[in-house]
């Protein structure tokens, strides 16, 4: 699989040059906030951003499982925002049954 090796994380002000030409190639604003990337071997290929849901990708690439990969990551990291104790989760959990 092409993407069987690629890596999430957030974006950081390095990556700032690199989002504006993704962006471009997607023809589409650069993402702006608390931004996620998908990147393999180094190299951008999706990014979301954590604050308005909007994504880019590289339209030469086949990206969608990595806009989708970095939805899923998104909704972990909403989340946790939402209710960052694993106690609290488990609890409330318990509470529900």
């Amino acid at each position: 699989m092409y993407y069987s090796a690629y890596g999430i994380r957030r974006a950081s002000e390095r990556d700032a040059e690199e989002l504006r030409h993704l962006a471009a190639l997607d023809s589409r604003r650069p993402v702006r906030g608390r931004v996620l990337i998908a990147s393999r071997r180094g190299r951008i290929l999706a990014a979301l951003s954590l604050d308005d849901g909007r994504a880019i990708a590289d339209p030469s690439k086949p990206t969608a499982p990595l806009v989708a990969a970095l939805r899923t990551r998104a909704r972990g990291i909403r989340a946790h925002e939402r209710a960052p104790s694993l106690r609290t989760r488990m609890r409330a959990a318990l509470r529900s049954t």
